[in-house]
């Protein structure tokens, strides 16, 4: 008998690039069904896909890609919370 080695799984080009893309839409806040929308994920660009995550990060910042209106102020001159 021979020692039985498991074989290892194959992954092709396109599965790994699936699974990366997909990874990496989930994290920059894509649902499911969006991601769905989107085709075949091993099709995409690495440009195509830089740009849907660009997208997703200035969606998340608001309008203009700005965290809405702020006003900056110095530490000193900010008034304490009333209680």
């Amino acid at each position: 008998m021979s020692e039985g080695k498991q074989k290892q799984p194959v992954f092709d080009d396109d599965q790994i690039l699936r699974t990366l893309n997909h990874r990496f839409l989930l994290i920059s806040g894509y649902l499911e069904p969006q991601i769905a929308n989107l085709g075949d994920l091993a099709k995409l660009t690495s440009a195509q896909i830089y740009d849907l995550l660009h997208k997703k990060t200035m969606e998340s910042l608001g309008p203009q890609g700005t965290l809405g209106k702020r006003k900056v102020t110095r530490l000193s001159k900010r008034r304490p919370k009333r209680r």
